[in-house]
């Protein structure tokens, strides 16, 4: 378990001066921690997010409840993120509040662009191109591996697979590409990731990301084939970028994600959010 230096002040607006060890911090709603039974360190009134106490549950009650609430992942494992020296637990709350406004703003302005496209028939000419044969099997041979628990000794040796199996496809691509590992702090998984460089603006980018880990059993371990969770989504990425490989590049920059770790609290797309964040990667979508 990780060790927390947490600041509490007398008014419980969190600056934290006492001491507590041994806690795993997590972001997520109050619903779900409520149902986990687990200390709420802090929650926001209007957002109704909280930063709950996760030490001592396991990370199979952890995917019980996310999958009883309908939900994948529904929480984030904020691990050393949040250094002990700044932690602000109501300063963090804040500044999600700050930006879901923003969200909400940028969401506005993505709707009056949606309203405005047009119909264009190379859209359902590329849809025409999806095989669902490709498909079942993608999701086969991944459930083939009988797990793919972010934990497990074997973590990477389907996203070795995988990286293996989409330099074979993109080998006839008429676009620039690169396929890279990326090792994350919090978990040994690798998430993976394909890049179209965009023809005319390619410091521009457009993000399409499913997990790629699965997770089932006691502590984990049991066997995952995870179809649906999320075997059908790293599937349909694989089809996409097949069909797209075929033509020429986009004006913008497209990654492909396959993400480490989501079962255990988003670790994987956190992380590259995070990096992403601090560099000031211009992400359109």
């Amino acid at each position: 378990m990780k060790k927390l230096i947490l600041f509490l002040s007398v008014s419980s607006v969190v600056s934290f001066s006492s001491l507590a060890f041994g806690r795993d911090l997590a972001l997520s709603d109050k619903e779900f921690f409520k149902a986990l039974g687990v200390p709420i360190l802090q929650s926001h009134p209007r957002l109704n997010m909280a930063y709950g106490d996760i030490s001592g549950v396991s990370e199979e009650r952890l995917h019980q409840v996310t999958h009883s609430l309908g939900r994948c992942g529904g929480f984030e494992e904020m691990g050393d993120s949040l250094e002990v020296k700044s932690l602000n637990i109501t300063k963090d709350l804040e500044k999600l509040e700050s930006k879901l406004q923003q969200d909400k703003q940028v969401s506005k302005q993505q709707l009056k662009v949606l309203s405005a496209v047009q119909f264009r028939p190379i859209i359902k000419e590329r849809l025409d191109e999806v095989s669902v044969e490709n498909l079942k099997v993608n999701v086969q041979w991944l459930q083939n591996f009988g797990t793919r628990y972010h934990k497990g000794s074997r973590a990477n040796v389907p996203v070795d697979a995988l990286k293996e199996k989409l330099e074979a496809m993109m080998a006839t691509s008429r676009i620039p590409y690169k396929i890279e590992k990326i090792s994350h702090s919090r978990t040994s998984q690798n998430s993976l990731r394909l890049t179209f460089v965009g023809s005319k603006e390619p410091k521009k980018k457009v993000i399409l990301g499913a997990h790629f880990d699965s997770i089932a059993g006691w502590f984990g371990g049991g066997d995952a084939p995870g179809a649906d969770d999320n075997a059908s989504g790293s599937s349909n990425l694989i089809e996409v970028a097949r069909i797209l490989s075929k033509y020429d590049a986009p004006e913008r920059t497209l990654e492909f994600y396959w993400y480490a770790g989501e079962e255990g609290g988003l670790i994987g797309s956190a992380e590259i959010a995070s990096d992403y964040e601090s560099r000031g990667e211009e992400v359109l979508a």
